[in-house]
């Protein structure tokens, strides 16, 4: 492409980044909050009563009382239009924390919460920015890595709290996926360089055609 159309692109990719970090924000909060009501249903109808059960619902009420606040300072940067190019690297890595420390007070790696990392794979793609994709495979493999390290009471020794295979398969699909949304978002601007020149042709047809001198008889 050009140095005019890069300049374009990067334009159009702004606008777009900024729309969607709301709509990011929107499914984050929608998130947080089926997973908070998840843990409540537990919390009042399944728990066995323990004092473990009661001070993980604490910690889990206390994380998602941060995550809130996350989410309306996110608000107020858009709705105040404050939208440096880092915010979606320090609001990608806030969720990826948070859910560790989530995951971290509920099992570690043996909790289901791991699986939530996937989501945020999701919402870095809705900014469609490879970089930010890249940011946060990276960063939910370490997440992980650092629940299955505290699972196991002792490190690179025959046992393993956390299944060698299982680790191996979490890392690899962490990876694949990020693959396969990095690919998505590439196709994006194809599909919008292809439309692009679709367009041109087709005005520059009936143009040519009504330039063109009438057929001699």
């Amino acid at each position: 492409m050009t140095t005019d159309a890069e300049q374009q692109w990067h334009v159009v990719q702004r606008w777009q980044e900024y729309a969607s970090e709301g709509r990011a924000n929107l499914l984050r909060v929608t998130a947080v909050a089926s997973l908070y009501l998840v843990q409540l249903i537990h919390h009042l109808g399944f728990s066995d009563g323990t004092p473990a059960a009661a001070e993980f619902h604490r910690r889990a009420t206390w994380i998602v009382a941060i995550w809130s606040f996350l989410v309306l300072g996110v608000l107020l940067c858009l709705r105040r239009r404050f939208f440096p190019p880092a915010l979606k690297f320090v609001t990608t890595g806030a969720d990826l924390v948070l859910l560790t420390l989530t995951a971290w007070v509920g099992g570690k790696s043996d909790s289901p919460l791991v699986y939530v990392y996937f989501v945020v794979l999701i919402l870095a793609a809705l900014r469609l920015n490879r970089a930010l994709i890249l940011f946060a495979v990276l960063g939910a493999m370490a997440g992980y890595e650092v629940l299955v390290g505290a699972l196991d009471p002792v490190w690179f020794d025959a046992e393993h709290a956390t299944p060698v295979v299982r680790n191996l398969v979490m890392l690899a699909s962490l990876g694949l996926a990020g693959i396969m949304l990095g690919q998505i978002v590439c196709r994006v601007r194809t599909l919008a360089e292809e439309y692009q020149r679709r367009m041109s042709a087709a005005v520059s047809r009936p143009a040519e055609s009504a330039a063109a001198p009438p057929a001699s008889s």
